[in-house]
């Protein structure tokens, strides 16, 4: 493979972090990486176990991996006793005081007295002309900007996972500067990527001068799916039993839309549905559907790995996804790697990049539920009366094939 201009990375989140923020470069790493790009990564020094399996995925010789201070106890927030308790007194004291106080903004507030003299040695050591900085956490990117201005020979692509001060579930003692920080911080960019075509246009509209816009999506890697030999032939007829499986986070409103879709199966005869729900759970999500654990129809299986997630979802019948209203412009993966095990999605939505993606590319069933009611859909499951049969179009989302969509913008940046 020949070689390709090398990347200075900025990643706050990289392998071992092993949740959802370090998952998007990790694959572009990879794929970046066998397209010939050197690859210099700046992350913090994390010391976590690598439960998502994260660290042999970015182990090539084009990736050099730079772990520094952080500025923020990043270590002992995420660290996990096992004890619910103690876990949840530590997110409160540092939700509800530290980050509140001390880190208003995000975690990598502090994090440019470390990042700025290690980007500047390796830029110049490694003559990199090309640096992508990934947020969340957005100081990354300021801290990106604040190089750019430094070194202003250097082309900055700002890489744009999540919304930042418009975020509704976010609160800053000072919007008004913080809008100020946000805008200086994107237009300081040479280009700007973000994950869906509603952020982009959420992100447009904070910039005061011509910065261009791509959208290079979130998607799955056909290397980590795991296809299991299970009998699938459900396509219509009654079936004796109905799986679903729901992988991942239910904060951001997701809990919400879960709690509608169980007080439907409550009101109805479900008997033959089966849901399981991987991932961190309330108490009071566990007491309010005592009865559907206790019957054997709501399963909360906690924290699993990637890996018996992925095992989980093959040999389901739907997978579930949730988009909150708040969040419309939101994309998740997930959609891409159900498709991949060929597992029709069952996606609660309030429409956005979420709905039009799934009727697009023929991925399963999208719920808009600003126009449509959830009972419906239930009884339906229930009765074995949905098709299992879509063409899971999602080609277009392999990371290989983003990954030379990415290298060719690297290319373009590193002539200009």
């Amino acid at each position: 493979m020949p070689s390709r201009p090398p990347i200075l990375l900025i990643a706050y989140k990289y392998p071992p972090y092993p949740l959802v923020g370090a998952f998007r470069w990790t694959r572009f790493s990879k794929y970046l990486a066998e397209l010939g790009h050197p690859i210099e990564v700046v992350t913090v020094n994390w010391k976590l176990p690598d439960t998502g399996n994260l660290l042999p995925q970015v182990q090539h010789p084009n990736i050099r991996i730079h772990r520094i201070p952080s500025g923020y106890p990043h270590n002992f927030r995420m660290k996990r006793t096992g004890h619910r308790l103690l876990d949840s007194l530590r997110y409160r004291i540092f939700s509800h005081f530290i980050d509140r106080y001390f880190y208003w903004d995000d975690e990598a507030q502090h994090w440019g007295r470390h990042l700025l003299p290690k980007c500047r040695e390796i830029i110049q050591n490694r003559d990199i002309r090309v640096v992508i900085a990934t947020g969340s956490p957005f100081r990354s990117n300021y801290w990106a900007a604040q190089l750019k201005r430094e070194l202003p020979h250097i082309r900055l692509i700002q890489d744009l996972r999540d919304p930042w001060v418009r975020n509704p579930l976010k609160r800053f003692p000072n919007r008004k500067l913080a809008l100020k920080v946000e805008n200086e911080t994107l237009s300081a960019a040479d280009h700007i990527v973000t994950v869906s075509e509603g952020m982009a246009e959420h992100f447009r509209q904070n910039l005061d001068r011509d910065v261009p816009v791509s959208v290079i999506n979130n998607g799955f890697d056909p290397s980590l799916l795991i296809a299991d030999e299970v009998d699938k032939a459900k396509v219509s007829g009654k079936i004796p039993v109905v799986s679903i499986v729901y992988t991942g986070s239910l904060s951001n409103g997701r809990e919400e839309l879960l709690t509608q879709l169980l007080d439907s199966v409550e009101r109805q005869d479900t008997a033959n549905l089966k849901l399981a729900v991987a991932g961190n759970y309330s108490y009071k999500l566990a007491e309010r559907y005592r009865r559907l654990i206790d019957g054997g129809i709501l399963e909360l299986c906690g924290l699993i790995s990637q890996h018996d997630a992925f095992r989980l979802i093959s040999r389901a019948d739907f997978a579930l996804q949730l988009n909150a209203a708040i969040y419309p412009y939101a994309l998740s993966t997930k959609i891409f790697e159900y498709a991949a095990m060929r597992v029709p999605c069952l996606s609660l939505n309030f429409g956005g990049d979420i709905d039009r993606t799934i009727r697009e590319c023929s991925l399963g069933y999208s719920i808009d539920l600003r126009h449509e009611k959830i009972d419906p859909w239930v009884a339906g499951l229930a009765g074995g009366q949905l098709s299992r049969e879509f063409d899971f179009s999602i080609e277009a989302y392999s990371y290989k094939t983003l990954s030379a969509k990415y290298s060719d913008l690297i290319l373009r940046m590193d002539h200009d």
